[in-house]
């Protein structure tokens, strides 16, 4: 995106699906291999609060110590940020997808790289 509101090209399908989402547009991804595998990726999850996590998401943040956090392949930053908000580490967050790091940082993520 730049700062004429013009939507940029970009080669980011989940990407596009989280800056979608974050836009209020309703999508979905359906990712379908020549080998059968198909797969519907519903952008809620994504944006989903701790209340609502899979409870190997809520188990493995027991094992975050230390004070700064690298969140490799970030997303949307839902573990970031509650990591940075609920409790307190400093988060860096880094991903291969910028719209995926645009909407962490609109999201509120301090520190966030693509």
């Amino acid at each position: 995106m730049n700062d004429n509101n013009e939507e940029e090209e970009y080669d980011d399908a989940l990407g596009q699906l989280f800056w979608d989402y974050f836009n209020q547009k309703n999508r979905i991804e359906i990712t379908e291999r020549n080998d059968g595998f198909i797969d519907v990726e519903d952008p809620r999850i994504w944006f989903s609060t701790y209340k609502d996590w899979l409870d190997v998401e809520k188990k493995s943040m027991k094992y975050v110590n230390g004070t700064r956090v690298l969140d490799i392949g970030c997303g949307t930053g839902k573990h970031a940020l509650y990591l940075q908000k609920e409790k307190g580490f400093g988060v860096f967050g880094i991903d291969t997808s910028p719209l995926a790091i645009r909407v962490c940082k609109l999201l509120g993520l301090i520190k966030a790289r693509v």
